[in-house]
């Protein structure tokens, strides 16, 4: 009998007349940007992240580093805008904010007043626009960012026409702009009216710091789009370095922190006191000692009802000077306490050193064990660093100083920044 010729063809040529189409689906659905012209960038506004360090400084004399750093500052033109109606249409914007549909720039009156925004940014407005709605969506934000611009557009329109955000005079947005380093101006941060603006800024911080610290100190200076790190050396002896570090944002991405710092000449590492703030980039990769005396954070917000301009500018002066003077008088206490740890011997116990590293670690291991609870990897840490460091073997055998050290340096070879600050905490305690 003959085989009846198959009404079905091959699997996969089904396969293939099936995906020809699909092919063409996805091809119709990317996303195409236009050219550069007046109403287009040529590309996607919505920036990719960027923590990239765009300005830092080696140890110098402070003045040398505040003039670079203000330099810095200076080169991304930062500029802030206050408005109360985003949704509102006024004189001079009619549609209310809104982003441009051929590549999502964000617009505040036309389609060439427009603004390219950083994934901060981004969220902040989004966040701002959901603020006080009750069944607001969980995490929108990335999702909102990945669509398209012109689906983004009309995402953001209905997002803004249904806000339940105020427009009043006592609900103002704060719009933080900055020049990319390709000369383009974009949105840096979005915050509601409590934020202090510029009282807390970096150049304000300078001014502060300029108060305060002593002439003829050296300083390091590391700033970011989001984030600024520094320290300055307050005094120094044969044993110590007394220093001051900070930490501050001017986008929200951290409050504005002060530490007391002591770096260690013997061994060659940095006992500092803001174990809040976490591990902070330095160029030597020093070791750290955390202690909770003298270290300070402060929210980005100054009272608003009833004072000027220049009051809350006072306010904010006197507010970082104090937390300034409060931090390097613990810095210089650290200082004087580590010359103590050198001569101090917990429970009497000033005995010879043996001439066995391992027997030495067991020793001073069972004497951190009696005052402090270990963690199960602790130990063979610890054991590590006392056995392999020719610099701890400098300090005086079982001295305070002995013990902090140890710990300051598995504190130093952690890569997880909550595991060295705790290992800081316990060397500063």
């Amino acid at each position: 009998m003959n085989a009846l010729p198959s009404a079905t063809p091959p699997t996969h040529r089904l396969y293939e007349q099936r995906a020809d189409p699909a092919l063409a689906l996805v091809s119709r659905m990317r996303v195409e940007i236009p050219e550069a012209s007046e109403t287009s960038f040529g590309f996607d506004a919505a920036l990719e992240a960027d923590a990239g360090v765009k300005f830092s400084s080696s140890l110098k004399p402070w003045t040398q580093v505040r003039d670079a750093w203000l330099a810095q500052i200076t080169s991304e033109d930062t500029l802030d805008v206050s408005a109360i109606y985003y949704r509102t249409g006024t004189p001079a914007a009619p549609r209310g904010w809104f982003l441009r549909e051929t590549d999502g720039a964000f617009c505040r009156r036309t389609e060439r007043d427009a603004l390219a925004y950083t994934p901060r940014a981004w969220a902040q407005l989004v966040t701002l626009m959901l603020q006080e709605v009750p069944d607001k969506p969980r995490s929108p934000v990335d999702a909102y960012r990945w669509l398209g611009p012109s689906v983004r557009a009309e995402v953001f329109r209905h997002v803004r026409d249904r806000s339940h955000r105020r427009e009043s005079e006592n609900s103002p947005i704060l719009l933080r702009t900055y020049l990319t380093p390709g000369g383009l101006r974009a949105l840096r941060a979005v915050v509601s009216g409590r934020h202090s603006g510029r009282h807390f800024d970096d150049e304000a911080l300078a001014r502060a710091l300029d108060a305060v610290l002593p002439v003829g100190a050296e300083a390091f200076v590391s700033r970011s789009i989001d984030r600024t790190i520094g320290h300055a050396v307050l005094e120094s002896s044969e044993t110590a370095r007394a220093a001051l570090s900070w930490s501050n944002s001017e986008t929200g991405a951290a409050s504005l922190g002060f530490g007391a710092s002591c770096w260690i000449v013997a061994l060659g590492t940095l006992i500092r006191a803001n174990a809040e703030e976490g591990i902070e980039a330095d160029l030597t990769k020093q070791v750290t000692i955390s202690s909770a005396n003298g270290a300070s954070r402060r929210s980005h917000t100054l009272p608003r009802v009833g004072v000027t301009y220049a009051m809350r500018a006072a306010i904010a002066h006197e507010r970082m000077v104090a937390s300034i003077e409060k931090a390097s008088a613990e810095a210089r206490a650290l200082a004087a306490d580590w010359a103590k740890a050198l001569t101090s011997f917990p429970a009497g116990m000033e005995l010879a050193m043996p001439s066995d590293r391992k027997m030495i670690a067991e020793i001073l291991l069972d004497v951190i064990g009696e005052r402090t609870r270990l963690k199960a990897d602790d130990r063979e840490a610890l054991k590590a660093i006392i056995v392999e460091s020719d610099n701890l073997a400098q300090l005086p055998y079982l001295s305070a100083a002995h013990i902090a050290g140890a710990w300051a340096l598995l504190g130093a070879k952690t890569v997880d920044a909550e595991e060295a600050a705790r290992c800081q905490l316990e060397a500063g305690r």
